[in-house]
């Protein structure tokens, strides 16, 4: 043909476009008399390479009464502290607001429930969105975690300059005979990883072209230990589908590093095309049972958009990696406490601004929340599948995650995030994460709203990701129901196992204070890290004791810290168990305050007795008539 045009239906195209928002997609058309699809393009932005991209949040409001259109009103501005969570609540997908359990009654006269979008999304951009939402099965968001993974890879694998040895009188006098040295070139990310990074993102949008879903539940495929493994990797992929938002492949420190993203389509992708495409002599519908019998082998793991959003599967997620998903965040948690240590050398060279050190800082902070998402999914978790009756190898539809695995991850998040030793940053660092202000089409260096950061919003929020877990009312009710799904002999965890661990990891600090007999010693202090986990563990707990149900929006938006800035009906037994911990926690202030309260800080004297006094409002309180 003499005119070429993407458009045509003739061809198939890849498309490098350019724009100020990173993204990939997967333009699909059929014949709408048969449903044969007949053309497949995928476009391709050129911003993926653009890897300092910070994932900032809007929550938006309408202006508009019932039954219009919302009009873009911003109600905060907020910093997303766990993509992985972010994405199960629909984070940059506005339809995903009808899953998030507030029903129309919950809301206010004349008012949308809020939505969660991308800041850097504009109110064009978001209702698109909407649009292509309503009318798709899945509206990928594989280029919002593709963007923070970027950032991460460009921390990683940066090299961190050597300081130079102090020069002598001698030295400084031969180097003024030298030419002068040329500017090094700032680090780029190894072409190896971004040339899997960009074969593995078309490799997944041309499995939209050729019909396929999302699958989260593929990361799981290879053990943490196979995932370096070139001679499987190579063969098979790092997840079982293309079809997974996987992260990047990062080696712990120590071992050798493998392939970053898969360089192959997986046995999964390999499955689903012979089902679709496979042509058939004969009986079809007997071709395709057989073929579909293979579900429940290992490497075929299927979970799709509607398993994500909101799941009790700890092995569904996106940007996840391993057949152990707690393991993973472990793995960054203690990848991300590494990099901290020489962060601002990472990143900055001399004469650059510290600007990308603040954005730096949030990537990192976010692997933390990462951490903690994955591995409070295990309390109360259960692995779901969909195998049929007879089928070879065939799983029970729900298999509760045993009770060593589950007490396992709380002990974990009790050690590494419910406490403020894991939490400890350089006093130069954070004097480095300055603002910036200097933005343009092209350029995604704005920092937000407020010249610093708050770290202390930012541990706390995700402290309250465990908390929110941990303490909801669907996890307790389902830990209940697994007493009833376990077998004879095994163990599964128990409610006052969750209070139990929750109340000494965080009240621990009462049994650990020393006896200060001396006047002249230093008075002894709680850090502000502990006193505003204390406080909010109280509140939680409280809220179970009085049947708090005020705020419906109370906790759909855990995963993000609002800057500057309820609970359903719990089951019987763990309001029970609510206010005997708030007692016992009472009892055991009561007694510091009774033998050491001249060796405390004032402010830890303060906080002690505040908390003290709000349990015993809470106890004396008259219960709300509508809980059981």
């Amino acid at each position: 043909r003499d005119v070429f045009d993407p458009e045509d239906t003739n061809y198939c195209t890849f498309r490098w476009v350019t724009s100020e928002t990173a993204f990939a997609m997967s333009c699909l058309r059929a014949n709408p008399m048969t449903g044969e699809m007949i053309d497949g393009d995928v476009i391709f932005d050129a911003s993926f390479i653009k890897y300092w991209k910070q994932s900032y949040a809007l929550l938006i409001g309408s202006t508009t009464a019932v039954g219009g259109e919302p009009q873009a009103a911003p109600l905060a501005f907020g910093e997303v502290i766990s993509p992985i969570l972010a994405s199960k609540m629909g984070f940059g997908q506005p339809a995903a607001k009808a899953l998030l359990g507030v029903g129309a009654l919950d809301k206010p006269f004349g008012q949308m429930i809020p939505e969660v979008v991308p800041a850097d999304q504009n109110y064009l951009q978001w209702q698109l969105a909407k649009n292509l939402a309503r009318g798709t099965r899945g509206f990928c968001q594989f280029q919002t975690g593709f963007r923070h993974d970027f950032g991460l890879a460009a921390i990683a694998l940066a090299d961190v300059p050597k300081p130079e040895p102090p020069k002598t009188e001698k030295d400084k006098e031969k180097d003024k005979d030298k030419a002068p040295k040329k500017p090094e070139p700032k680090p780029e990310l190894p072409e190896e990883f971004i040339g899997q990074a960009i074969k593995h993102i078309v490799m997944h949008e041309v499995g939209h072209s050729l019909g396929l879903r999302h699958n989260f539940k593929a990361s799981t495929m290879l053990t943490q230990e196979q995932l370096n493994d070139t001679a499987i990797t190579r063969s098979k992929g790092l997840v079982g589908s293309v079809m997974d938002y996987s992260p990047i492949n990062i080696a712990p420190k120590g071992k050798k590093q493998g392939d970053y993203y898969s360089t192959t389509i997986g046995p999964y992708d390999y499955w689903a095309i012979e089902y679709a495409y496979k042509p058939v002599d004969g009986d079809e519908a007997t071709e395709l049972k057989k073929i579909a019998a293979r579900a429940p082998e290992h490497d075929l793991a299927y979970a799709t958009d509607e398993d994500a959003f909101l799941n009790d599967d700890p092995y569904v997620n996106r940007f996840d990696l391993g057949a152990d998903p707690c393991q993973f965040g472990k793995d960054r948690i203690a990848l991300a406490s590494e990099l901290l240590k020489d962060l601002d050398g990472r990143v900055v060279k001399d004469g650059d601004s510290w600007a990308r050190t603040r954005r730096a800082f949030g990537i990192l902070i976010g692997q933390f929340g990462d951490g903690a998402t994955l591995a409070s999914q295990y309390v109360g978790g259960q692995s779901v599948s969909r195998d049929h009756k007879a089928d070879k190898d065939a799983r029970d539809p729900i298999v509760p995650v045993s009770g060593a695995k589950q007490r396992e991850c709380l002990k974990f998040l009790a050690d590494n995030i419910l406490s403020d030793q894991a939490f400890q940053f350089s006093p130069t660092l954070l004097r480095r994460l300055g603002a910036e202000r200097w933005m343009h089409w092209g350029n995604d260096s704005g920092s937000g709203p407020g010249i610093d950061i708050s770290v202390l919003e930012r541990i706390l929020g995700i402290q309250k990701i465990v908390l929110g877990h941990c303490l909801s009312a669907e996890t307790l009710a389902r830990i209940q129901n697994q007493q009833l799904q376990a077998d004879s002999g095994t163990d599964p965890l128990r409610i006052e196992e969750v209070f139990r661990s929750l109340t000494d990891g965080i009240w621990s600090d009462l049994d650990k204070l020393p006896d200060q007999k001396d006047p002249k010693a230093a008075k002894i202090a709680l850090s502000t890290v502990r006193r505003n986990l204390q406080r909010e563990y109280l509140r939680r707990l409280s809220s179970m004791v009085l049947g708090d149900r005020s705020n419906p929006y109370s906790d759909i938006f855990s995963y993000i810290v609002i800057i500057g800035g309820g609970s359903s009906s719990v089951p019987a037994d763990a309001r029970a168990l609510a206010r005997l911990h708030l007692k016992e926690i009472a009892g055991r202030i009561g007694m510091v305050l009774e033998t050491r309260s001249a060796s405390l800080d004032d402010t830890t004297r303060a906080h002690l007795e505040e908390s003290k006094h709000r349990i015993a409002k809470v106890l004396e309180a008259n219960l709300d008539i509508k809980e059981p």
